[in-house]
């Protein structure tokens, strides 16, 4: 059936006038926007404190510690004492002198600083934390601190002379608890954390 010469016409007309249409929902070819660094770390910081089972073996890790570690113990000491089993599931990370603040007491004696993230998230964020001091062995590298210290912590460090001098558990919600001595009201309250800082390599040892 052919169409009558008036709508043709007139269909014509609105066309060469730049008769608006109805517009079309734009369609995003890109896929989702990229987040910013800022709201990956909060994200973060959300799902591990929304996850119940990550926050009950962080406890469970911080209750080992408190219950076993006693200041002055060495690796085989801690061995006989401590469960460990999260160390396995840590992400330990040296602290250099470049760091920021850290809830340990430091002095000019030969000793080793440790950040420890437990059960971190794939991008090794944890929002429980230990930081751990240790001596510091007369020759080894930085690469090997790690390494070092995980082996420490599972008692397999055999040195006798390397023993635990310090050690802090940090939640990042309530308060810091340090051993041997408390951290003062002030600076419990800090939330300027620091970063872990580095350091450059000393003397291998065998």
């Amino acid at each position: 059936m052919k169409m009558p010469k008036l709508i043709i016409t007139t269909l014509a007309t609105l066309f060469l006038s730049g008769c608006a249409l109805p517009k079309l929902p734009e369609l995003n070819l890109l896929g989702p926007r990229d987040l910013t660094p800022e709201e990956l770390e909060a994200q973060r910081r959300i799902d591990l404190e929304n996850s119940g089972v990550h926050t009950r073996k962080c406890e469970a890790a911080f209750d080992d510690i408190r219950s076993t570690v006693k200041i002055g113990m060495s690796s085989p000491d801690i061995r006989a004492a401590m469960n460990g089993s999260w160390v396995h599931h840590a992400m330990i990370h040296p602290i250099g002198p470049r760091a920021g603040w850290i809830p340990l007491e430091l002095s000019d004696k030969p000793t080793l600083e440790f950040l420890i993230a437990l059960y971190p998230n794939q991008d090794d964020f944890s929002n429980y934390t230990v930081y751990v001091q240790l001596t510091r062995p007369e020759q080894i590298r930085f690469e090997r601190l790690s390494s070092f210290c995980r082996r420490f912590l599972t008692g397999n460090l055999r040195d006798p002379k390397i023993k635990i001098l310090q050690y802090a558990l940090d939640d990042n919600v309530n308060h810091i608890e340090r051993l041997p001595h408390p951290l003062p009201l002030e600076e419990d309250i800090l939330t300027d954390r620091g970063d872990v800082g580095t350091q450059g390599p000393v003397p291998e040892t065998q």
